[in-house]
Parts: structure tokens; C-alpha cells; sequence
């Protein structure tokens, strides 16, 4: 899924670390942890079609890790508070799942009680950049989404929103914010947005097609 491209950027993004003398990294951390820890779980009221359900990894049974099961709840809370809503749950079939993201996420909402034709299923992404990009292309969305992920996730899937021209707002799946205070994953999405930041300013420097086609 990387690439070459994706490969350059990531030694880029290393180069540029390296370079700061680490401040880039801690820089990036601080946005994780500044949208993370400042993410409501009831985003402000407004007239809202869509909650987007991003997905994460299925284990061999194809059942949604707790990671997961936190973005859904929160999700049908967001319904159950407004069954006008439409939930779009976001993700394809990775190995070693035998089911997609989208199909797993359909069953867990049902279970807690949101019907049937208030969920749409984009089954076919493999990663949160894919994820936003199928829903821009197949579900056609107008207006502002409610964004749902959880709280390390959201600078980065904020990040690639925003460059993909999605109206979205934050909401967190974890109530509590010491919960999301995981030690390895803050520092892991910290790399991770700094490596997309980097890429997608460098492939807008440079006005590369290929690069610019993925990020936008």
C-alpha cells in the first residue's frame, strides 16, 4: 500500500526529524495530542446528514477490537440521538479477517439497535486515507460530517480530511481522555501525520500528478 512514492516520503519525514533535532516529531505529537485530548464526544449541535465510522483492523475472528467497538458505540449514541442520521462505516477486507471493516461494523450497529437502512457500507478501503476518498467518491456528500475515530486518530484523519476538501467535525469515540492516552500509539500517529504533512506539501511543491492524484 506504500509504494514508492510513500516509501521516498517516509524517509523524507525521517530526513526531516533528523534534521529538526526531533522538534519536527514533538511537533506533531503536540497536534495529536492537542485534537485528541480536545475532541468532544457530542459534536455542537447543526444539521448534519452523515457520521462517518472510520474503520480499524479485524482480528481472524472478524470481530472489531476495542478500538473499534468504541468508534460504533459511539456512533449509535450520535443515531440514537438523532435517527435522521446516516452512519457510514468505512473499510474494506484486510487479511486475516474473513469479513470487510464495513460488514463487521453493520453487524455491531444492528446488535445495538440502529436499524438497518440507516447504515451505509463503503467495504472496499484499506487504510484512513482510502477510507475518506471512497466516501468522497461513492456516497457524493453535501455539506458537514460528523467525523467519529478515536482520539489519537483524529489529527492525522483531520489532516487528510481537510486535503481531501471534506467538511467534517471531530468527534471523539473514547468518553474519557486519559483512556486514549495509549503510551506507543500517540507517538506512532505522531510519525504518521508528519509523514503525510510532509508528503503532501512536498507533492504540492513539486506539482507531482501521481502523488498529488493519491492525496487528493
Amino acid at each position: 500500500m506504500v509504494g514508492r512514492d510513500g516509501a521516498a516520503m517516509l524517509a523524507l519525514a525521517l530526513g526531516v526529524s533528523v534534521l529538526s533535532l526531533g522538534l519536527a516529531p514533538l511537533a506533531a505529537l503536540a497536534v495529536v495530542a492537542w485534537h485528541g485530548l480536545r475532541a468532544p464526544v457530542v459534536p455542537a449541535a447543526g444539521r448534519r446528514r452523515w457520521v462517518l465510522v472510520l474503520g480499524a483492523r479485524l482480528g481472524a475472528s472478524g470481530r472489531p477490537g476495542r478500538a473499534f467497538r468504541a468508534r460504533l458505540a459511539r456512533a449509535a449514541a450520535l443515531w440514537a440521538a438523532d435517527p435522521g442520521v446516516r452512519i457510514a462505516i468505512l473499510g474494506g477486507l484486510r487479511p486475516p479477517a474473513p469479513v470487510s471493516e464495513a460488514a463487521a461494523g453493520r453487524a455491531f450497529l444492528l446488535a445495538a439497535g440502529v436499524v438497518d437502512h440507516a447504515i451505509v457500507l463503503e467495504p472496499r478501503s484499506r487504510h484512513t486515507l482510502e477510507n475518506l476518498r471512497c466516501y468522497r467518491a461513492d456516497l457524493a456528500p453535501e455539506g458537514e460530517a460528523v467525523l467519529v475515530t478515536s482520539r489519537a486518530h483524529l489529527a492525522r484523519s483531520l489532516a487528510m480530511a481537510a486535503g481531501l476538501g471534506l467538511r467534517v467535525v471531530p468527534c471523539a469515540a473514547e468518553r474519557s481522555r486519559l483512556a486514549a492516552l495509549h503510551p506507543w500509539f500517540w507517538p506512532r500517529e505522531a510519525m504518521l501525520l508528519l509523514w503525510y504533512a510532509v508528503g503532501s506539501r512536498f507533492a504540492a511543491a513539486t506539482g507531482n500528478r501521481g502523488m498529488l492524484a493519491r492525496i487528493r
